[in-house]
């Protein structure tokens, strides 16, 4: 069975009234990363980068990945928990099984309960 991966996301069109698929390029600051196969802690650390600069909805332009005593440690900081989850996550697929920890810090308003 042949399997097809979507990146992108759901968005209306008021010109047709239907949902339709809105693809986001494999792109940061409009250029195409490099695919790299982690050898060693820096290959590694560049891996997970690149995996969290292509992920939809979120701006990783203040991430920091770094590699410390046997674990990926993201810092630095996003507007939303929702981006601090999808770096996170981002961050477990490229890092070949080594253990996350974030330490993003969420710099937006906290939402509201209820």
């Amino acid at each position: 069975m042949n399997k097809i991966a979507f990146r992108g996301l759901f968005g209306f069109d008021p010109s047709t009234r239907r949902t339709a698929m809105v693809f986001k390029p494999d792109l940061y600051k409009g250029e195409r990363p490099e695919r790299i196969f982690a050898e060693g802690a820096a290959d590694l650390e560049r891996a997970v980068a690149n995996a969290i600069a292509v992920t939809g909805g979120l701006q990783a332009d203040q991430i920091t990945v770094t590699e410390a005593e046997g674990r990926i440690v993201l810092s630095g900081s996003v507007e939303t928990h929702a981006e601090s989850d999808r770096a996170e996550s981002a961050a477990i697929g490229a890092a070949r099984g080594m253990a996350i920890e974030n330490r993003l810090v969420v710099e937006g308003p906290e939402p509201l309960a209820g």
